[in-house]
């Protein structure tokens, strides 16, 4: 089998299902094909789909059904918007790399089976994660009250700084110590390079500045916060590239009565 002209011809089946030009079945029969080519051996298919894939094909995945950029948190207006088509390729796609599943949380037409599976998915690397991404993109209050309770803080950073979720919600994770192992990625992976201070950059990681953050919160979260001179409980010991627990509970403090001098 050639792999380049398969691999040609996935992408050209894939844009002619967003395009409406083929049925959304025609990805699952061009895979299935492959793996009767590989006698239904497991591993003789995978070991296939890794020389016809040899990188990760999620960025070229969302070119397509979401009419973006990679990551980005908006779908374009060629995205596809279909739940039958999104509900026939999700297994197809989320089969070749599980990145996928990130695509399928952003678009908001994804249908609610899907999206089920997908609040249940324990898959994350280092700048990002489903359930995370899910309860950034969703509106759905049942689903931001159910990622609320994530044991990942990723995810709960992620709900408490969507602006759909409700006040109740916020109030539980103004009280949450945690740190967005994302965020925290993001912003210290190889040393400390920002433009703002250490313990700035280090609490803009965390879910108490989500929720400070989201213009939703009440002023009497802001005010508890604002008045807390112990919003983290660090150890003694405890320091970010030298900077000690006690600046860190001082500039969110700081930052809980900036927000709060605009909104009184």
């Amino acid at each position: 089998m050639n792999v380049e002209a398969l691999y040609d011809e996935f992408f050209e089946i894939l844009t002619g299902i967003a395009n409406n030009e083929l049925p959304s079945q025609q990805l699952s029969l061009f895979m299935q094909e492959i793996k009767e080519k590989c006698d239904n051996d497991p591993l003789q298919y995978r070991d296939f789909l890794e020389e016809m894939f040899p990188d990760v094909i999620c960025e070229a995945v969302n070119e397509v059904i979401n009419d973006s950029e990679w990551r980005s948190d908006e779908i374009g207006p060629n995205a596809i918007t279909d739940a039958k088509i999104l509900q026939d390729l999700f297994p197809v796609l989320c089969d070749l790399d599980q990145n996928i599943e990130i695509v399928f949380a952003t678009n908001p037409h994804t249908p609610a089976d899907i999206i089920e599976i997908l609040c249940n998915s324990t898959y994350e690397w280092e700048e990002d994660g489903t359930t995370s991404v899910l309860a950034r993109n969703t509106s759905d209050v049942e689903i931001l009250r159910k990622l609320s309770k994530s044991a990942n803080p990723s995810t709960r950073f992620s709900v408490a700084a969507n602006v759909h979720t409700p006040l109740d919600i916020l109030e539980t994770l103004a009280t949450d110590e945690g740190f967005s192992r994302h965020m925290e990625y993001m912003s210290f992976d190889g040393g400390w390079h920002g433009q703002v201070s250490i313990e700035l950059g280090y609490i803009r990681c965390s879910i108490k500045y989500a929720v400070i953050e989201n213009p939703t919160s009440s002023v009497d979260i802001l005010e508890r916060i604002a008045k807390s001179e112990r919003n983290f409980d660090f150890a003694p010991d405890f320091e970010v590239f030298g900077s000690k627990g006690e600046d860190i509970n001082r500039v969110i403090q700081e930052e809980a009565i900036r927000v709060l001098k605009d909104r009184i």
